[in-house]
């Protein structure tokens, strides 16, 4: 239905590829290329005009034909006219502005610019500015493990394992998004730590309600990353070189052909990394471990063009192919020769049109077509222990799972997502979207199979999902008050065929399994002073199962048709102070928020014999508070802090499948850290050794408490990750706005850190990093 939807907008609009010459659009930015919101363009002597968007573009219609003065104008900011001909090429206009100075005083811009205004959104938000991490050699999931509210748990280096948690939930309940599009790839091996940082305009982290323009599904949590875009020529390269052979590196150049209305770029990424640290053994005393089967290497190379100048205002087309290898290294067992490979080719195309029939809705179209082969290679017919001795493996082959494997699966995933939003007026507005996923898999593995005697690869199976959302907007009292008011309907079917390892079937049965669910969601902001914001939010929330879940992965995990979407209640409420010049600080920003999660049906892993399969078996409660202050010391000093105490407890009265009172009710979900801590501290100057120059210092400090790893059913057990405290400090130095050189150590006093199911994580680390940057004139 979406693929017709798409090519019945594709026919129908393609072919007005002008636009009209009564419409003008532009864009304003300040002179590093960043854009400015909320800059009022207006042709003088008329009664014509607007603020421009959080992207900084504006379009203004029916324009004079005759010659006329465009002026754009912002509180803080130098004011810039343009005089316009009737003979000039006027269909996009671009101001740069420059930041207004007054003799002897200073200016205080009041105009707030788009991460000011998601701040003070009626959700529950933290947002990272890319500005305050670029250049820095760090990682996506470290700069989220800083974040209030957030906790990365990772199992080793680069390349390894991760979960991410908001709020107390983890994983596949919280989305991740890249330009509000879903990270996952088909077969989930593209890491949101594959994102180079210095491609990163922000970071959005979601704690409760998720704005609809998304879409999609989850239990109340969404991470947002936004990429850089300017309309200008770029070049962005950078190389990092940090122990343990780690080696990243990433490119972007772009071309702006701006009379054509063209854009055009590619860009890429390359990760590689022994993570060949030693550690001790959490199961063995006196055994150092050296993680010598840990490589890592991935690369990614895509390519895009825009169209600027054809009936939609952008049509973008995209296509960029992923392949990794990873080594597994093993903790109990010293696996020395498994690995897993993946590749991904994906084609993406997104259309825009601001007044799509209407001057008040605004129209997006994004789509993606993926296909990835994911090979699990398993064929050692020897095994070994981490005192170099050699035996036969029990199966005969295979270091992993019950036999050996070489398996070949494929996965075919198409996504559609339609975002309509439409403006009543300045203060009440309505947003609809929907998104379509369908996914397949095909699994093969030749290899387990004649070794079984039987086809042990499974069968194809398929799933879609379709989920619709409608919210409205409403602005009250000149924006003093939000309030934002949503419903979701959540339909998906799959088409499971389930194999037994242990029956031989000719023709094993297809199970299809259909379910439509309902969602609703209510967010407020207050703002009672003009510093001071109160925010209230609940949700009723779904997730729906991932397609991995569904189809297992063909070696250790069967297909689960039978699993139901997962769901929650979620309540926040909290409130947000930003005063400028406070007790003698540059600026003071406090937040605090607390939060109540009911979670049922939760879907769990569960072993049995030789198979293991996902079920919905947990029932949660979850309750907490965090809060994180920051403050501008002066204008070269700043400081942050940030805690988050989060309480989960399983609350479901009876076992799974029994009759028998739940022997865990009461306890603290496992593996998750109730309680932890940020710190940081950061100097930044300018021209402290010439002109054009710019150098920081920073510090950050980490604490998590000490927490268990499975049900603390007794004070006796030792299953402990033991409480953590690390300390990161790094300098960075740039010139001329173009070349940046960064140093860091990671954890200096070389502690010892052990994570997400008492996995070691790497000692004391160093850093060193160059980054190249070329901006061109607009």
């Amino acid at each position: 239905m979406f693929a017709k939807f798409f090519l019945f907008f594709l026919m129908l609009f393609l072919p007005f590829s002008a636009y009209g010459k009564n419409i003008l659009i532009g864009k304003v930015t300040d002179k590093k290329g960043e854009p400015i919101a909320g800059v009022l363009v207006q042709i003088l002597d008329s009664n014509i005009g607007c603020l421009t968007n959080e992207e900084g573009k504006f379009t203004l219609t029916d324009s004079p034909s005759d010659k006329f003065v465009v002026k754009a104008s912002l509180l803080g900011y130098q004011p810039q006219t343009k005089s316009i001909s009737p003979q000039d090429d006027f269909g996009s206009l671009d101001f740069v502005l420059s930041e207004q100075a007054v003799e002897g005083k200073e200016i205080l811009v009041t105009g707030k610019s788009p991460i000011q205004q998601m701040r003070e959104a009626p959700e529950a938000i933290s947002v990272i500015e890319g500005k305050s991490i670029r250049g820095k050699a760090v990682s996506i999931e470290s700069v989220l493990d800083k974040t209030a509210g957030v906790k990365v748990r990772q199992s080793g280096g680069l390349g390894s394992a991760s979960r991410i948690t908001v709020h107390g939930l983890e994983g596949k309940r919280i989305q991740i998004m890249v330009d509000d599009n879903p990270l996952n790839s088909p077969d989930g091996s593209i890491s949101i730590d594959d994102i180079p940082i210095d491609l990163i305009d922000r970071i959005e982290v979601y704690k409760g309600i998720v704005p609809a323009r998304f879409g999609g599904d989850g239990l109340g949590g969404a991470v947002n990353i936004v990429t850089r875009e300017y309309e200008t020529d770029y070049i962005d390269l950078s190389y990092e070189r940090s122990s343990y052979n780690t080696n990243r590196a990433s490119w972007v150049i772009k071309k702006n052909f701006k009379d054509l209305g063209i854009r055009i770029g590619t860009g890429g990424f390359y990760n590689y990394a022994q993570n060949n640290y030693t550690f001790n053994s959490p199961y063995e005393e006196n055994l150092t471990i050296t993680r010598d089967h840990d490589l890592f290497e991935s690369y990614i190379i895509g390519g895009n063009i825009t169209f600027t100048k054809l009936w939609f205002d952008e049509i973008e087309l995209e296509v960029e192919y992923y392949n990794n290898e990873a080594q597994i290294q093993g903790i109990q067992e010293n696996i020395q020769h498994a690995l897993t490979k993946n590749k991904l080719l994906g084609f993406e195309q997104t259309f825009k049109k601001e007044g799509f029939f209407d001057k008040n809705l605004d129209f997006e179209l994004h789509s993606l077509i993926g296909v990835s082969e994911t090979n699990f290679i398993d064929t050692a017919h020897l095994n070994y222990d981490f005192y170099g001795n050699s035996y036969a493996s029990p199966n005969g082959q295979g270091e992993i799972g019950w036999t050996a494997n070489s398996s070949e699966d494929k996965i075919t995933e198409v996504r559609e997502r339609l975002n309509l939003n439409y403006k009543i007026n300045p203060f009440h507005s309505f947003n609809l979207n929907t998104s379509f996923r369908y996914s397949k898999k095909d699994p093969k593995d030749e290899l387990a199979s004649e070794n079984a005697g039987y086809d042990v690869s499974g069968y194809p199976n398929s799933m879609y999902n379709i989920i619709s959302g409608l919210t409205y907007e409403a602005k009250l009292n000149g924006d003093k008050f939000i309030n934002l008011l949503g419903a979701k309907v959540f339909h998906t079917h799959a088409e499971i065929t389930a194999l037994d390892v242990f029956t031989v079937q000719d023709t094993p049965e297809t199970k299809g399994n259909t379910s439509t669910k309902f969602g609703t969601s209510e967010a407020i902001r207050w703002r009672i002073w003009p510093f001071f914001n109160l925010k209230a939010s609940y949700q009723h929330a779904l997730r729906l199962p991932t397609p991995d879940e569904l189809f297992g992965d063909g070696v250790l995990i069967t297909p689960a048709g039978d699993l139901k979407p997962e769901v929650s209640n979620n309540f926040n409420l909290g409130f947000y102070i930003d005063r400028h010049r406070f007790f003698g600080f540059e600026r003071v920003q406090l937040e605090v928020n607390g939060f109540y999660m009911h979670v049922t049906d939760m879907i769990k892993l569960m072993a049995s014999s030789l198979e293991m399969g996902y079920e919905n078996l947990g029932e949660v409660e979850i309750k907490g508070v965090e809060a994180e202050l920051k403050v501008d010391l002066s204008k070269m000093l700043y400081a942050h802090t940030n805690v988050t105490y989060q309480d989960a407890r399983d609350v479901m009265e009876k076992s799974a499948g029994a009759s028998f009172a739940n022997p865990t009710k009461g306890l603290r979900v496992p593996n998750m850290p109730y309680f932890f801590a940020n710190f940081g501290v950061e100097y930044h100057a300018e021209n402290l050794f010439g002109k054009d120059q710019f150098s920081k210092i920073y510090w950050d400090a980490e604490f998590t408490e000490e927490y268990y790893y499975n049900w603390k059913v007794s004070n006796r057990q030792s299953r402990i990750i033991p409480q953590s405290f690390v300390q990161d400090i790094g300098i960075q130095h740039s010139f001329h706005n173009q070349y940046t050189f960064t140093f860091e150590v990671h954890n200096i006093f070389d502690n010892e850190v052990w994570n997400l199911y008492r996995m070691p994580l790497p000692g004391r680390t160093f850093h060193v990093k160059f980054r190249y940057t070329l901006m061109g004139k607009s």
